[in-house]
């Protein structure tokens, strides 16, 4: 059973689940951004949900093997952390595509344009306003990848 009292988060697993999700999900997501760049520049194709999905599978795995008892507040910050890497792993080859060799290394470290399209592409209202199926199918992809990333975390 999860537990949903706050007196009994651990320190140091809270810290390690910090870790886990921020600093490494986050990195891995910059990397998995590149690899469907180089993916969409040569097969034509896009894969982020797939990888994204992969993503979420072992970020899941992962954050589970830093506590002993799970805590909500544990699944809580790796859904965030997957939410943004969603974003991410969506946004890194858009950025590439737009600008140059010389400025992608700049544009692409910085967060202000991933918590703008974090904030777009959460947006119930952009949801109605800007619907399509593309939209939605990413979308979609998003948040069965997070359910079963977070899913893991139990």
């Amino acid at each position: 059973m999860i537990d949903r009292r706050l007196k009994n988060i651990v320190v140091k697993d809270l810290v390690f689940v910090l870790l886990y999700t921020m600093l490494m999900t986050l990195g891995l997501s910059l990397l998995l951004g590149l690899i469907d760049f180089f993916i969409i520049k040569f097969l034509g194709t896009q894969i982020g949900g797939l990888l994204f999905w992969v993503l979420a599978f072992w970020t899941g795995s992962m954050v589970r093997k830093q506590y002993e008892n799970p805590h909500l507040v544990y699944s809580i910050i790796a859904g965030i952390g997957l939410l943004l890497a969603a974003v991410i792993i969506e946004v890194v080859p858009f950025i590439l595509f737009a600008v140059g060799s010389r400025e992608f290394a700049a544009l692409i470290f910085d967060f202000d344009i991933y918590l703008t399209q974090f904030m777009y592409l959460y947006n119930p209202i952009n949801w109605i306003r800007n619907f399509s199926f593309n939209y939605l199918i990413t979308l979609l992809m998003i948040f069965v990848g997070t359910y079963l990333g977070v899913k893991r975390t139990y």
